[in-house]
């Protein structure tokens, strides 16, 4: 056996650098320790400044909107401020029992004294000129300098763990590292939101649709396709000033505490009851003209009046699926799409908007999906309808998508139409709860009446529909009530945000049209997007005004 080891005692620098590695892990925590420290100094405002994702440089400046508001650091206790345990916050043991600031042990900037190159600049109220200083381990590396500054403190800190490689090799790519920042900065504790509120209108306007007659697989089974659709919008125009019907997309509550007991196989079979499902909506016959593509409000409103009362649903699954939206939601993200000025499509997938001197690329496909994913649950039991002109069998359209490439289809598994014969009676044994719910019309002989209206102004690609009525067999689980109406909603959201993949130039400029006037004010209004988009390429800035102020050094 060998020799035991020699206990030595570790030398102070080690011993600092190791606590200061435990402390901060990644630039995200450095970052959050400043922030805390603005905080407890009645900063009132904070910007913050990272560069190659906090690894190489990071600065958090405090600004004072209120001059008398701010503390700053005595030019007196500089030399000791990043020495351990030194605070302005705590004095004795029993003061924590009264603690009421973030922190209280000063550590913080003295372990990240230890692991980058930090640089104080602050000034107190009562103070003539501000005071410059740079530390190392822990000490001034010289003396401190006065200098020009505003009220408050600017700390910054560059090449974090350049003497610690280990942990600096532990860390990944400066775009993960700024997710982090991200999530720090971007937190919300303790907080409220307010409500989103919207008046229904007085008056709606009808659409008529339009089946691309180009997709010749279904032509050749449904030449009615190429026919006009009928858009069914309900709308209250005897709507009562004094009784507004509020919709609330993110309430304060969002599960009901009331107890309600209900029946899975029930939900996914049937509607409550017959008479709930007949009151639900009062349809109408639109004019039939082959030309029609737009109903003036003022002239369908003259012949057609009909009354339509929101549902709030008491569903707790639906309200479970709103409430995983709602903490998924990505706030700093939310201010941007609030915001947004739509700039230009570039083509059927990609567009360019602009918030504030920052100029974004997005995926608009994925953030359509998310759009109508969102929509499917929160106007649970509220769509309108885009009733075909002519019924649609089912059984055909499963031919033509089991029958299509994507399917993938295996001969082995038997006759392709009595597949489709038994999807399509599963669909048809559902159709009742696709209609109370979704507005999904399906008669009794397995024919297709009517689509959901997600969006006043758009309609989904048909020639994905055969795609889509098959995937609503294979991939919806039709067994759980909260997976039926997840999956549900994420395979229709697919559907419908889907393009015209026609690349003849009336095709893009629908295209063009419908994201500028329809897409894009439906996210600027309501879209709660997910963090993922932060990191996952739906949403990239590409330039940036104060940064090619820089490179071209002109105003």
């Amino acid at each position: 056996m060998g020799e035991p080891g020699i206990i030595r005692k570790l030398n102070e620098e080690v011993v600092n650098r190791i606590a200061a590695g435990e402390i901060v892990q990644r630039p995200s925590n450095a970052l959050k320790e400043l922030i805390e420290n603005s905080l407890d100094a009645k900063a009132t405002n904070i910007v913050i400044t990272v560069k190659a994702g906090g690894l190489k440089y990071l600065q958090a400046i405090l600004l004072f909107q209120i001059q008398d508001n701010g503390t700053g650091i005595r030019s007196e206790d500089l030399e000791i401020v990043c020495e351990r345990f030194t605070t302005s916050k705590l004095r004795e043991y029993e003061d924590l029992k009264e603690i009421a600031t973030y922190g209280f042990r000063g550590e913080a900037l003295s372990s990240i004294s230890h692991i980058a190159h930090l640089t104080i600049l602050t000034k107190t109220a009562a103070s003539k000129c501000a005071y410059k200083a740079s530390y190392e381990n822990g000490k001034l590396k010289a003396a401190m300098k006065p200098c020009a500054g505003n009220n408050g403190t600017q700390i910054t800190v560059e090449d974090l763990f350049y003497n610690v490689i280990a942990r600096k090799k532990s860390l990944r790519s400066p775009t993960e590292e700024y997710t982090h920042i991200m999530e720090v900065v971007g937190g919300r504790h303790n907080g409220r939101r307010d409500r989103e509120k919207t008046t229904e209108t007085k008056a709606n306007p009808s659409y008529m649709v339009r089946v691309n007659s180009d997709v010749q697989k279904i032509d050749k089974f449904f030449p009615t396709l190429n026919k006009p659709n009928e858009t069914v919008t309900d709308t209250d125009i005897n709507m009562d000033e004094q009784n507004e019907a509020v919709n609330t997309k993110v309430p304060d509550v969002i599960v009901n505490t009331e107890s309600q007991e209900v029946l899975e196989s029930s939900i996914l079979e049937e509607p409550r009851n017959e008479k709930d499902r007949q009151e639900k909506y009062k349809t109408h016959t639109a004019v039939d003209q082959a030309n029609l593509s737009y109903i003036d409000p003022k002239e369908s409103f003259k012949t057609r009046t009909f009354k339509y009362e929101r549902v709030e649903t008491k569903l707790t699954s639906v309200k479970q699926l709103r409430l995983d939206v709602e903490n998924k939601c990505n706030m700093n993200l939310r201010e941007i799409l609030a915001n947004l000025i739509f700039i230009a499509c570039i083509d059927c997938h990609k567009s360019l908007i602009q918030h504030s001197t920052k100029l974004y690329l997005c995926d608009t496909t994925r953030f359509a999906e998310e759009l109508f994913y969102e929509t499917l649950l929160y106007d649970f039991q509220n769509f309108g309808l885009i009733k075909l002109s002519s019924p649609l069998p089912l059984e055909e359209l499963f031919v033509l998508g089991l029958s299509s490439q994507d399917s993938n289809w295996d001969p082995e598994l038997g006759d392709m139409r009595d597949m489709a014969q038994q999807m399509s009676e599963l669909l048809v044994g559902k159709r009742n709860m696709l209609y109370e719910y979704f507005s999904f019309e399906i008669n009794s002989n397995g024919e297709l009446l009517a689509l959901p209206l997600l969006l006043d102004g758009h309609t989904p690609f048909m020639g994905a529909l055969p795609t889509y009525l098959v995937r609503l067999v294979t991939e919806v689980n039709w067994d759980s009530e909260k997976e039926c109406f997840e999956t549900f909603s994420r395979q229709t959201a697919i559907f419908y945000s889907q393009p015209n993949p026609d690349p003849n130039p009336d095709s893009l400029r629908s295209e063009q049209w419908r994201q500028e006037h329809v897409l894009f004010p439906a996210i600027r209004r309501n879209f709660l997007p997910p963090t993922t988009f932060v990191h996952n390429g739906a949403i990239l800035q590409i330039a940036s005004l104060n940064d090619l102020y820089k490179v071209f050094e002109r105003c």
